[in-house]
């Protein structure tokens, strides 16, 4: 089959990455795994719940020139 890939493309509508970053991933969790990555901070939805109120109500204050 000489169209091999063109057809699955065009069924999805853009371009299938297969295979990209897949050895950076395992690189990754093999490292994490090693203890040579500090792990991804834990946020609890309270904390994100109130950064984002934070956030927004910052924003109400902003200047007119935007």
């Amino acid at each position: 089959d000489e169209l091999r890939g063109l057809k699955e493309n065009v069924i999805v509508g853009r371009l299938i990455p297969a295979g990209t970053g897949y050895a950076y991933h395992q690189d990754r969790m093999r490292r994490r795994a090693a203890g040579e990555l500090p792990a991804a901070p834990q946020v609890t939805a309270e904390d994100a719940s109130a950064s984002l109120a934070e956030l927004l109500n910052a924003g109400l204050g902003g200047s007119d020139n935007e």
